[in-house]
């Protein structure tokens, strides 16, 4: 896939082809390169300035629930923190910790 370029090649999904995907009984399809993942900074990773530390993804339609398919190269036990907002303004954080 391409980016995730520099990344630790263990710990993350560069290698995965593009195109429909199952992990643990989810369907995925994965996006070709460059747009087949987004990549933050970190603390721990290479040139963190260059990278965003955060980023929004607007939905933009009901939904009953959705999945994360979620690598990390760089970081510690706890490597995301996803802020969910709902229609009613509501929020949830939700933690994203390493080794599944």
């Amino acid at each position: 896939m391409g980016c995730c370029a520099g990344a630790r090649r263990q710990s993350d999904y560069q290698r995965r082809p593009a195109g429909d995907q199952n992990f643990g009984g989810v369907p995925f399809t994965i996006g070709a390169a460059p747009r087949s993942c987004i990549v933050l900074s970190s603390k721990s990773r290479p040139f963190p300035e260059k990278l965003p530390g955060e980023v929004t993804i607007p939905i933009g339609y009901p939904t009953e629930g959705f999945y994360f398919l979620h690598t990390s190269a760089y970081g510690g036990e706890y490597v995301a923190l996803y802020q969910i907002q709902y229609a009613d303004g509501t929020t949830q954080g939700l933690q994203g910790r390493a080794g599944g």
